[in-house]
């Protein structure tokens, strides 16, 4: 048994039907806009990442349309050859895309390309063992040089290979390299 006596029915009559139905109409309509509100807000926090993800573009696709400088810049260090392909603004940071290969390196070596400092991944191609196409997120210091390592494992030698890539002495505007004083 319930300790609320029951209701009265002839009472109702006594109200003001009008009144009662607006109020509950206008309680009804507050708690839908509520409940919608929080379930278009829950869709866009879920939806938003999911869309994103969807548009967004790798490394390589960022750097083939930005603006950019194609340098062609070669290096060579003890059978190892490194090409500096392009360099392109992507707004706080610079992409550098670079070709290395290790032509010059006796046996069947593994090409390992490493832009020192840097811990963004580099989106690898690689069109045989002996070349590694790489393309870099990077932040250029503000001399425009930039410490390159490139390991080719299989031969003799010590594997590593340093190279100082200078982005003002192949020509790169400092525009797309430069963040923050220069534009």
């Amino acid at each position: 048994m319930s300790a609320t006596p029951p209701l009265d029915l002839g009472s109702l009559g006594d109200v003001d039907s009008p009144e009662v139905v607006k109020q509950a109409l206008r309680t009804f309509r507050r708690r839908t806009l509520r409940s919608t509100i929080w379930v278009l807000v829950v869709a866009l926090m879920l939806g938003i990442p999911l869309v994103n993800q969807l548009f967004s573009k790798s490394t390589m696709e960022r750097i083939t349309t930005a603006d950019g400088y194609d340098a062609g810049t070669v290096y060579r260090s003890r059978g190892v050859t490194v090409v500096l392909i392009r360099v392109a603004d992507l707004g706080e940071r610079t992409g550098i895309h670079l070709v290395a290969t290790a032509d010059g390196v006796e046996g069947n070596p593994f090409v390992f390309v490493q832009i020192q400092n840097e811990y963004y991944p580099a989106t690898f191609r690689t069109g045989t063992d002996r070349m590694v196409e790489a393309w870099y997120e990077v932040t250029v210091p503000s001399d425009g040089k930039l410490n390159l390592r490139v390991e080719a494992h299989g031969g003799n030698e010590e594997p590593e290979r340093d190279f100082v890539i200078d982005l003002n002495a192949a020509g790169v505007p400092e525009r797309l390299w430069r963040k923050g004083g220069v534009r």
